[in-house]
């Protein structure tokens, strides 16, 4: 449903992590130890969707009532911060408990936002996209002897939570310059060289790993329910190793670099995007207003 309503236009961001410019300027690296302490430049121009994806499950629910149908109740997860795990693992005490994994509630999050599909009464094609549910796919104006409204109530909805945005923003714009960011400073040679001092320290510490992700994504963890005694070990020298090398205060600092450096290239862009963002807060303040 979200994805639905984000189709709202797009502009191209340029360049990838080979882009020229040289490595930029960081200053001073901060100190992590939590993932709240994550922030970067590029977090303005991106979406806060708990609140967004909750305002968009009301308005569907109030449309599709009006035609008789109903949708499942979907979880609302508590709100996590947004670069918790952008790095990998960063806070001591949640390796300590659960090692390379996420805490319970992180879980609940990381899949509440799944709409339960077994509910009662659901809406058909013709209710939530405004379109025939036949091989034709035609487009219908009246269900029942009610109107529809253009795209359906997932049209309806995505233009209540729209009105006032530009046209041509690209809500998902900060999105993907973080992700390109993010991958020029995996080749930054500050990170690279903060990567192969955690790796020395995991070795004096009995564990072979050449960069924190092949740690993080070791085959020996993946898909357990809960952490094992090796992997909580192996976490916790993880987290020992990033603190004494200070790795995520490094690399937050070369990727915040990147991102400013693509804030200022798709300036013109952004500030689209922000007004999107601004309009779609505005909105969503609107409907949460009276519930």
């Amino acid at each position: 449903m979200l994805a639905a309503l984000m189709l709202l236009g797009g502009c191209a961001a340029g360049g990838g992590p080979g882009e020229s410019g040289g490595e930029p300027a960081i200053g001073s690296p901060p100190v992590i130890r939590d993932g709240t302490q994550i922030k970067l430049p590029l977090d303005a121009y991106m979406p806060e969707e708990g609140v967004l994806g909750k305002a968009n499950d009301l308005l569907l629910q109030d449309c599709v009532r009006r035609y008789g149908f109903s949708l499942g109740a979907a979880a609302a997860p508590r709100p996590r911060p947004r670069n918790e795990r952008r790095f990998g693992i960063v806070d001591a005490e949640v390796a300590a408990r659960h090692g390379y994994g996420l805490p319970p509630e992180a879980k609940a999050g990381a899949t509440g936002q799944q709409r339960q599909l077994a509910v009662p009464n659901p809406p058909p094609t013709e209710v939530l996209y405004g379109r025939a549910s036949d091989s034709s796919r035609q487009t219908v104006q009246n269900y029942a002897g009610k109107p529809v409204p253009a795209g359906g109530c997932i049209g309806e909805v995505r233009a209540r939570l729209s009105s006032g945005a530009p046209a041509r923003a690209d809500i998902r714009l900060g999105e993907r310059l973080a992700n390109q960011a993010h991958a020029q400073a995996e080749h930054d040679s500050r990170v690279t060289s903060a990567w192969a001092l955690w790796s020395r320290c995991m070795a004096k510490l009995g564990y072979t790993y050449k960069t924190p992700w092949d740690a993080h994504d070791d085959p020996q963890w993946q898909r357990r329910e809960s952490a094992g005694s090796r992997e909580i070990r192996t976490a916790r020298a993880d987290i020992a190793c990033r603190n004494e090398t200070n790795m995520v205060g490094i690399w937050l600092a070369v990727e915040s670099a990147y991102q400013r450096r693509l804030v200022e290239k798709n300036s013109l862009a952004l500030a689209e995007t922000k007004k999107l963002l601004d309009a779609l807060q505005r909105n969503v303040a609107d409907v949460m207003a009276g519930r």
